[in-house]
C-alpha cells in the first residue's frame, strides 16, 4: 500500500517538475526568440506600407506623413536591438539559425535609425539614401530580395 502511495507522490511531483522546466524554457528561451521573429515582420509591414513616402522626394510627402514614418522607422530599430538583447544565449541560437546573426541585427538596427533620420532631410538625395538603406536592411535581416523590389 505505501508502495503505491509512494509511486503516485513521486509520479506528480516529477509531473509537476518536468512541467515547471517546460514553462520556464519556454518563457526564457522561446517567447523572447519569437517576439524577435514576429518584429521582423512588423519592419516588412513597415517597409511596404510606407514606402510610397520614404521613397519619393520630400516636396510630394505631408509633413505629419515624414514625421509618421520617422518616428516608426526609429521605434522599430529600437525595438529591434531590444528584443535581440532580451534572448539569452543569443550567440548559440543564432548559430542554430534561430535568429539572425548580432552583426545582422546590429546593421539593420542602424540603418532603421539612419532611415529615420533620412526621411526627414529636405533633399533630392532622399529616395537614393533610403534605397540603399533598405536594401541594407532587407540584406541583413534576410528579407526577401522581392520585397519593393
Amino acid at each position: 500500500m505505501t508502495e503505491v502511495i509512494l509511486t503516485t507522490v513521486l509520479t506528480v511531483i516529477s509531473g509537476v517538475f518536468i512541467f515547471v522546466i517546460g514553462q520556464l524554457i519556454v518563457k526564457v528561451f522561446v517567447e523572447p526568440i519569437h517576439k524577435l521573429r514576429g518584429l521582423k515582420g512588423d519592419i516588412i509591414g513597415f517597409l511596404t506600407y510606407y514606402s510610397d513616402v520614404y521613397l519619393s522626394l520630400p516636396d510630394l510627402n505631408k509633413d505629419e506623413d515624414v514625421s509618421k514614418v520617422s518616428t516608426e522607422a526609429r521605434k522599430l530599430g529600437s525595438d529591434l536591438m531590444a528584443r535581440a538583447l532580451t534572448v539569452p544565449c543569443y550567440r548559440f541560437f543564432s548559430v542554430l539559425g534561430a535568429v539572425p546573426k548580432f552583426r545582422d541585427v546590429t546593421i539593420a538596427h542602424r540603418e532603421l535609425i539612419g532611415l529615420s533620420n533620412t526621411v526627414l532631410a529636405k533633399s533630392d538625395s532622399v529616395p537614393e539614401r533610403a534605397t540603399k538603406r533598405l536594401e541594407s536592411i532587407k540584406s541583413s535581416l534576410h528579407l526577401p530580395k522581392e520585397l519593393l523590389a
